[in-house]
């Protein structure tokens, strides 16, 4: 790739400008010039079609545009907000993303696991898909039921996690029983908190029963300390600790 093309591609961005009026970090907002399909754009002699501005000496075309070019895919990472250019089925690390204790998927991430405990051996698809806690939490919790009680301990919270949960196979066309004691709750430093809260989770309850092919989301509730802020769940995990698939908690 020669250098005038390498200042082409450092020119580009991910949507075209269409609008000379723009808001700046602070909110404040600022009015630009621009030229609007000043130029034409070619590669290797070839005439491409896509819409440009050019701005202070730089010419700005979408990424898409830049990627067809190129004979290339864009792709984009949502939880690190990383647009890029890539060959054609080429693995990148965004898609390389590996998930675990100490890097648990944000709110939002689908993950896999299978588990093979005494009772089941299934495939299920789990989503953190909402986490509320301390006063949020409680003001669900009690409107749900006005005899729930607060926390005993004047340094723990409530964390209120909306999860949904879809059963991919199950062996022997068994049910699977789903219920908030099957996550296992941590503390940022990796202690183990006991995940058994007696009060009424607001509905839908993530409790429930369900066969391959079925989907369920609901509400569970835990308790953690005021000061942990990086709690943390896991889904799936052995008797020994290894494996299952973890999320974060805020």
């Amino acid at each position: 790739m020669n250098k005038q093309f390498k200042g082409f591609i450092m020119g580009v961005v991910v949507t075209v400008m269409l609008m000379s009026t723009i808001a700046l970090a602070d909110g404040a907002k600022q009015t630009i010039e621009v030229m609007f399909n000043s130029i034409n754009i070619a590669v290797n002699g070839k005439l491409v079609k896509a819409d440009n501005i050019l701005y202070n000496g730089t010419t700005y075309v979408p990424l898409r545009a830049v990627a067809e070019m190129l004979d290339k895919e864009v792709g984009w990472n949502k939880e690190t907000r990383t647009a890029s250019i890539n060959d054609k089925g080429m693995k990148t690390k965004q898609d390389d993303v590996r998930y675990g204790r100490n890097n648990p998927a944000p709110i939002g991430v689908t993950q896999k696991v299978t588990v093979d405990d005494i009772l089941n051996h299934y495939t299920a698809e789990v989503t953190v898909k909402e986490v509320l806690r301390g006063n949020d939490a409680w003001e669900l919790i009690k409107k749900e039921n006005m005899f729930n009680d607060k926390p005993k301990a004047e340094d723990e919270e409530y964390i209120l996690a909306k999860i949904h949960i879809k059963i991919i196979d199950v062996e022997d066309d068994k049910k699977v029983d789903v219920s908030p004691v099957n996550f296992k709750i941590y503390s940022a430093n990796n202690v183990e908190y006991d995940n058994l809260v007696l009060v009424s989770p607001p509905e839908p309850d993530l409790r429930t029963s369900l066969y391959a092919g079925g989907e369920h989301e609901g509400y569970a509730v835990y308790k953690v300390k005021k000061s942990d802020i990086s709690p943390k769940l896991v889904y799936g995990q052995k008797y020994d600790g290894t494996g299952g698939i973890w999320f974060k908690l805020q």
